[in-house]
């Protein structure tokens, strides 16, 4: 069983914004190790959009 942990939608949505911004601009730095991390990075955040949609998809069904 997954545990589900209830997150403000605006604390998510500055959250993402926030991180999007940082990996912009980290991945400018094109820097071997800088660049790993900023794949996985925007792989995780990928993760947590798919995650805030889908829990948006249990609250308003439709």
């Amino acid at each position: 069983m997954v545990k589900r942990y209830q997150l403000s939608e605006s604390f998510i949505k500055t959250l993402s914004r926030h991180l999007s911004v940082i990996l912009e601009h980290v991945d400018s730095k094109g820097r071997p190790r800088i660049a790993d991390t900023v794949r996985l990075a925007k792989k995780d955040l990928k993760k947590l959009e798919k995650i805030i949609q889908d829990e948006r998809t249990d609250i308003m069904p439709q």
